[in-house]
């Protein structure tokens, strides 16, 4: 039998070498998802196209409502690669404890990293049963002793005898009362919508009422066919009251975004979106054409050194406002250059403070994701190099409005101590990335833009 299989994978794979040669052609891959090309390509150019005869072989588990399948190519036909593959899978079972969410599969490490950046306000016993959970911001539970620690419970009403702002929150959000659709999990909805209203916020649209009903409505779509399960209920409110406060809420995150004060839920939505922003292209992908302009496209700025150089001349000359203008001209101009960044807010004066510049993410690249949703830009144009005491009153502004990342554009440099703050801060989460005038000056590209960054 296995000289039989061996002629046979021999012939298969002799006959499609000849038919490519012949033919001059490769298998169609237009309109495939992520996996089906992957088969294609794992077909093509290791089963039939590769040096040897490799024998197919799959692998299913099924688990209730889901199932793990996979397949691979074997060396022979006793390869034992399935026991090596289902030792993995259960190791990953054991450690990551996968479970449905909806129409979601959620994994423990992708769970735990919305805990990220978030403090400990902290331990209260639970009035239900004898057990302690630690409590975090955006009003987070973490039950102590469980084997599953954290399914995005929050502290409410029951814990505390009255209502929270996170309470609130999920109220006001909650589109079952104006649609009659309960979304479940509700906590997975709240996620999604919280990642759509953020892309809402950044999109060019003027946001009416007119204009939001046919996004919000597309985006219940898409969650209704991808994400949650649906219960039918009786509607009681107006939509165009809810659409109202739906409008009134985007238009406060775009206050957020510009560096204006802002409330405890814009808080919550800048450290949600440290780890969810991963639903950002599938959302983009799908509601793409009602939010234009929201994600950025992956075009390359046209960089001129000479504008750059300009800026920064003009920034050692005049009175010290003009020259700290002109600083922030060169900063934000750099800015520009990185795909992915957008400038949202100058000169923002708040409650204690002023910002310079605010940008946020707008980006599809995950690397850039590293550094959240929300970048103040602080711009010192002083002759000297900056201290401790810069680093740490950014640290404090960090903490309190909820980003994790500064660029500081000090144009000559910055002190050994603030060196070591800087670093201090950065294993709290918090970074301080640093641009002088010197090396902005040697700039030549929209490439090194990026690679300083």
């Amino acid at each position: 039998m296995d000289r039989i299989a061996s002629a046979l994978g021999q012939q298969i794979q002799d006959n499609f070498q000849r038919i490519l040669k012949e033919e001059d052609i490769e298998l169609e891959r237009e309109g495939l998802d992520f996996f089906a090309e992957e088969f294609c390509a794992l077909v093509q150019e290791h089963v039939f196209c590769g040096k040897q005869v490799l024998y197919p072989r799959s692998y299913g588990q099924c688990f209730g409502d889901w199932e793990i399948s996979g397949f691979w190519a074997g060396q022979s036909p006793e390869d034992s690669s399935h026991e090596l593959i289902e030792s993995v899978v259960g190791l990953w079972m054991e450690w990551e404890k996968p479970m449905l969410f909806g129409k979601q599969l959620m994994i423990q490490s992708f769970e735990l990293r919305d805990l990220g950046g978030r403090r400990i306000l902290g331990a209260v016993p639970d009035p239900g049963s004898r057990q302690w959970y630690l409590l975090l911001e955006g009003g987070r539970k973490v039950r102590m002793g469980e084997e599953i620690p954290y399914v995005r419970e929050k502290a409410g009403f029951y814990d505390f005898g009255e209502v929270t702002a996170a309470a609130v929150d999920t109220v006001i959000h909650n589109p079952v009362y104006a649609y009659g659709e309960w979304f479940e999990p509700q906590e997975l909805f709240e996620e999604w919508q919280k990642v759509f209203l953020y892309l809402t916020a950044l999109s060019d649209r003027t946001w009416t009422p007119e204009t939001a009903v046919p996004a919000y409505e597309k985006f219940l779509d898409f969650v209704r066919m991808y994400i949650c399960q649906v219960q039918k209920v009786p509607a009681f409110l107006e939509k165009e009251l809810f659409v109202k406060c739906l409008v009134k809420n985007i238009e406060k995150f775009r206050e957020f975004l510009e560096g204006r004060e802002e409330p405890v839920i814009s808080k919550e939505l800048l450290l949600l979106l440290q780890s969810r922003h991963v639903y950002i292209p599938y959302l983009w992908e799908a509601l793409g054409a009602e939010l234009p302009g929201a994600v950025c496209e992956r075009k390359l700025p046209v960089y001129q050194p000479g504008k750059m150089k300009e800026f920064l001349e003009r920034a050692g000359k005049g009175t010290a406002y003009e020259k700290g203008i002109c600083w922030e001209k060169a900063a934000e101009y750099y800015i520009q250059q990185i795909c992915g960044l957008r400038i949202t807010g100058r000169r923002v004066r708040t409650g204690f403070q002023e910002i310079d510049l605010s940008a946020a993410n707008v980006s599809l690249d995950g690397r850039l994701w590293e550094m959240g949703a929300y970048i103040l830009i602080e711009c010192k144009n002083w002759s000297g190099r900056i201290g401790i005491g810069v680093i740490r009153s950014l640290v404090h502004i960090c903490a309190y409005k909820g980003n994790r990342t500064v660029f500081l554009f000090a144009a000559n440099g910055i002190t050994k101590d603030a060196g070591e703050e800087i670093l201090r801060a950065a294993l709290n989460q918090c970074f301080i990335l640093c641009f002088t005038k010197q090396e902005l000056m040697e700039l030549r590209d929209a490439y090194e833009c990026r690679q300083l960054l």
